[in-house]
């Protein structure tokens, strides 16, 4: 994955300078939201349609993001940051005879992606200090790295290097002077695949697709 890594850095360097120029003339607050993603697969086993990995994943996110162009109770928000998906599978361990030990296997496969998104939120302010929020808009994922549990289908061209859809979110903005504290709650809605492939004649057709949400505390400064 040198060639996508190279470009993917091209993207985040290009990202952070317009980030930083609109920043400079147009942001209303500038903040950085750390949490966790919550996702799950659906990866099922063509031959007998069974599904791996459909148990709550744990992982990690965070993203740097604008406010702006506030106008009334509306506000434009822009975001770029790194979002983990997965799932989680649990195996029994057996003896030689059969019999079960009491033990179980864990297997975790991760995916790692460069995350954009620009959304509209619609405030609704208790006070001037208390704004809870909900939002929606695109948002496009690009993956820059996952566990060897995708390398074979990585290999055959069958794993999607972008994601796409879009994000629905809720959270409440805390106004303390110049300082934003903030709760968040997204949704990512996917209009694309992890991973698609054809019958052949060692397997038949199937994919992989995700479920991701993500919760993040966020800290903000008001220009």
């Amino acid at each position: 994955m040198s060639d996508l890594f190279a470009i993917t850095m091209k993207k985040i360097l290009a990202s952070i300078i317009f980030v930083s120029v609109f920043c400079s003339l147009n942001a209303q607050v500038i903040k950085l939201q750390v949490g966790t993603s919550i996702s799950k697969l659906d990866w099922k086993i063509p031959t007998t349609n069974d599904q791996l990995y459909d148990m709550a994943f744990t992982g990690n996110s965070f993203f740097l993001g604008i406010d702006y162009l506030k106008n009334g109770n509306y506000n434009l928000t822009t975001n770029i940051g790194y979002l983990q998906k997965g799932g989680k599978s649990e195996s029994e361990l057996s003896d030689p005879w059969g019999i079960f030990t009491g033990q179980t296997i864990v297997d975790k496969p991760t995916l790692n992606y460069l995350s954009f998104n620009t959304a509209i939120d619609f405030n609704y302010p208790l006070s001037e200090q208390v704004l809870p929020f909900i939002c929606g808009g695109p948002r496009i994922d690009f993956l820059i790295g996952h566990s060897d549990d995708f390398s074979y289908l990585e290999k055959n061209d069958e794993l999607k290097k972008i994601a796409y859809g879009l994000l629905f979110g809720a959270g409440i903005k805390l106004n303390i002077s110049k300082i934003q504290i903030g709760l968040k709650g997204d949704y990512y809605l996917n209009f694309s695949k992890i991973a698609e492939w054809n019958e052949s004649l060692l397997r038949t057709a199937g994919e992989i697709t995700d479920d991701t949400f993500t919760l993040m505390l966020s800290l903000g400064y008001a220009f």
